[in-house]
């Protein structure tokens, strides 16, 4: 009788059918397929074709669905699958390949699924009558069958106790399919969660049953490339129970008790019967007294959960230890682990190990010392930017008091290190290294040279090389690469610090007359970083210009792209409109914001639109007031700068109102209606983010807003020009990547008349 018991592994179970034959459905059933292949009563050699007609549904068929079964009441399927077509519609396959049953004969039949009356409702209909088929072989180049060889035929297991299942690899096999069932007929469903292949290379399957399942049969086969099967292999039966017997206590192997060694070291044990995993315990008590083996404490090392009957201690402290070792089998109860007695108790002496070095290696810190720059060459001079480590990485076994690691510099006067460094001994018990670090101070040099750091102890010594450059320039920058027209502020950074007599850096221009260089920067001694400006003329159009800063002859290029003030494109120049209209404004996309301005007068002294935009150049308001008015954009490149603004536009909004006059009333129109302030949703007030990132803002809808205005700015009272002013419909909006500052953000609802609501609460965010 099958049995249906949860399981903790994904395992194999038969494919279901999704369709049950002859259910009821509005639509005619379709009629069962004509089998034509292979022939009643045919003797065939695997792998067999099984073929049949398509069938002659009124609907479009979407599968067909096979059986093989050892009797024509098919009340033992050993094998069944499906023929179902492809998602372009085409027509379902009408046969099928089938392999890995064993000599004897079979009977096959098959039926249809078709399309419904209605939209998505599948209707099947019968099973064709079955035939038979005798199987007398396989042809040749089959894969052979493997051999299970575990478990052992009749072993019992406990629940969670690994059942191992092991098996000769097939030479050919793609990979292996296990099967286990709680019958040996193995007839569908079987007891499996899943067919999932298990790799050609592994031919080891262990499963974890949770409960006391009882019988089961368990075989395996191989499969090729191309999904031929092999029969299966020989059947073992095993049993999950709580009754399963629990061996005794672990042998234990070596060392041999008494004996005295340094760290790390091997502590080993014979393998029981059914290895599952092993409990191991060490400590300065031979009775134990204090250890919790439920808590895992009370002991130096308490380990639990080993795979293996083996394991390595990488850190002790001296004296004389004593160690144990207890097998675990999964439960004998549903609340009772099942676990073997501990072994026998030796003990271990733990000698002082002598302190190795173990690992070694020079970074050069920039940026403050956040970002590894290099590992073999340092620029001249110890400056915030310019930060050179030894780092070093002892065996864990460091005395209490730590240990000393003698420095030497092979010319102090090229990087000079101090004469030794402290290693401490590390904090947590199961560190597989005792850490410690050394400043390197890279002098000033007019050539690069090369320098020999070298770390030592009694035990040995291990030396890196450093080559200490001249100062040089490591970073020129206008925080922009696309700009506009104007004075733009900028920052040279020397990778190390300027020379006692201090760094000279000239700047030059591939187009002077668009972009002027700066002129000379001396930086002073030991200083590493300076303002610059530069000044960037108008243009007709987008010019490439090459900004180079030299020192030492050794050039630093900085390719901007300099951008012209935006173009008018929409409405046309003096336009007309009605008052509410919807009027859509666009410009040239120059640069990475946009800020658009309309206002009643030519000098721009108040505007009725002053609206700050990213990632795109057009905006539609139908709030203008009536009268003539005029309007500018211009562009902001990514370091929040205005460009110049293109040329002024005039519209006029005239003419009568878009619907007839208000009927007369004897009270006046009521106030257009506030929306309520949308609630922000991330980021969270106070977070941060790196500066080059780009930020997601959400917040919440708002019932009857149109469209929704986010200010972010550097100032908390939103003063212009904002960081980021934009007009959305969504309720969310990712800026381009914003550069370091304190941001504070809000949002508000407009409605469809253009009406403003309530803003938000304000919210903080820094971008380090």
């Amino acid at each position: 009788m099958k049995v249906r018991v949860p399981i903790l592994v994904s395992v194999l179970v038969a494919p279901a059918l999704l369709f049950v034959p002859g259910a009821a459905s509005a639509a005619t059933s379709p009629p069962a397929p004509v089998l034509t292949a292979p022939a009643a009563g045919a003797s065939v050699l695997q792998p067999i074709t099984l073929s049949w007609e398509q069938s002659t549904s009124p609907t479009p068929v979407v599968a067909y669905w096979w059986e093989v079964g050892t009797s024509s009441t098919f009340s033992s399927v050993v094998l069944a699958g499906n023929a179902i077509r492809g998602s372009d519609q085409s027509t379902a396959p009408t046969q099928a390949k089938v392999s890995g049953l064993a000599n004897g004969t079979y009977f096959w039949h098959v039926y249809t699924t078709a399309e419904g009356a209605t939209p998505n409702d599948l209707v099947s209909g019968s099973f064709s009558p079955p035939r038979s088929f005798t199987v007398t072989g396989s042809v040749a180049g089959t894969l052979p069958a493997p051999n299970l060889v575990n478990p052992p035929n009749g072993f019992q297991y406990h629940p969670l106790e690994a059942e191992h299942n092991d098996w000769t690899a097939v030479p050919g096999a793609d990979h292996y399919l296990f099967e286990y069932d709680n019958e040996p007929s193995f007839s569908l469903p079987l007891f499996n969660a899943d067919y999932s292949p298990i790799p050609a290379s592994q031919t080891s399957y262990p499963i974890y049953f949770g409960q006391p399942v009882g019988d089961l049969w368990f075989r395996v086969r191989a499969v090729a490339a191309d999904g031929t099967r092999s029969v299966p292999s020989n059947v073992r039966q095993a049993t999950i129970t709580y009754s399963a017997p629990i061996p005794p206590p672990p042998l234990l192997t070596g060392p041999p008790s008494g004996t005295s060694g340094t760290l790390p070291a091997t502590f080993d044990w014979a393998d029981d019967a059914s290895p599952n995993t092993y409990d191991f315990q060490i400590g300065s008590d031979p009775n134990f007294t204090q250890a919790n083996a439920a808590d895992c404490t009370g002991v130096e090392w308490c380990v639990r959960g080993i795979p293996e009957s083996q394991w390595t201690a990488p850190t002790l402290t001296t004296g004389t230890k004593y160690w144990r070792v207890r097998s675990s089998h999964g439960d004998k109860s549903p609340t009772e682990p099942a676990l073997s007695g501990w072994s026998a108790v030796r003990s271990f002496t733990v000698q002082q190990t002598p302190p190795t070095i173990q690992a070694y290696s020079i970074d050069v810190l920039t940026d403050n010392g956040l970002t590894v720059k290099s590992h073999t060459n340092a620029p001249s001079g110890t400056t915030a930017n310019n930060q050179v480590f030894g780092r070093l990485e002892l065996n864990p076994n460091v005395p209490p008091g730590g240990t000393t690691v003698t420095l030497t510099s092979s010319d102090p006067a090229v990087a000079s290190v101090p004469a030794s460094v402290l290693v401490p001994r590390p904090a947590s018990l199961d560190a597989t290294a005792a850490p410690a670090s050394f400043q390197i101070d890279p002098k000033q040099v007019t050539t690069p040279r090369t320098v020999t750091i070298t770390a030592t102890l009694p035990t040995g010594s291990r030396s890196l090389q450093l080559t200490v450059d001249p100062p040089s320039v490591q970073l020129f920058t206008i925080g922009a690469t696309t700009v506009s027209a104007g004075n733009l502020g900028g920052t040279l950074t020397l990778a190390g610090g300027a020379p006692p007599s201090g760094a000279a850096v000239t700047f030059t221009s591939s187009n002077p007359s668009v972009v002027t260089a700066p002129g000379p920067l001396n930086i002073p001694a030991g200083g590493y970083t300076a303002p610059i400006n530069v000044t960037v003329s108008p243009v007709a159009a987008a010019t490439p210009v090459t900004l180079t800063a030299t020192m030492n002859s050794v050039a630093y290029p900085l390719a901007l792209t300099v951008k012209p003030a935006p173009t008018l494109l929409a409405p046309a120049n003096g336009a007309t409109f009605a008052p509410g209209a919807p009027v859509r404004f666009d410009w040239t996309d120059e640069l990475t914001g946009d800020q658009i301005q309309v206002s009643t007068s030519a000098a721009f002294s108040t505007t009725v639109l002053d609206q700050f935009i990213y990632a795109t150049s057009e905006t539609t308001t139908s709030s203008l007031p009536s009268g003539p008015l005029f309007w500018r954009a211009r562009g902001y490149d990514d370091g929040s700068r205005p460009g110049p603004w293109s040329a002024t536009g005039t519209l006029t909004v005239s003419g009568p109102p878009p619907s007839s006059s208000p009927p007369p009333s004897s009270s006046p129109p009521p106030p257009p209606t506030t929306l309520p302030a949308p609630s922000l949703s991330s980021p969270s007030s106070g977070g941060r983010v790196n500066q080059g990132s780009s930020v997601t803002f959400k917040w919440s809808a708002v019932s009857g807003a149109s469209s929704y205005l986010l200010q972010v700015d550097d100032s908390s009272a939103f003063t212009v020009p904002l960081a980021v002013g934009q007009s959305t419909t969504a309720t969310q909006f990712t800026t381009p990547p914003l550069r370091k500052a304190n941001l504070s953000w809000r949002v508000r609802a407009v409605d469809s008349s253009g009406n403003p609501g309530a803003w938000s609460t304000v919210r903080s965010l820094n971008v380090k």
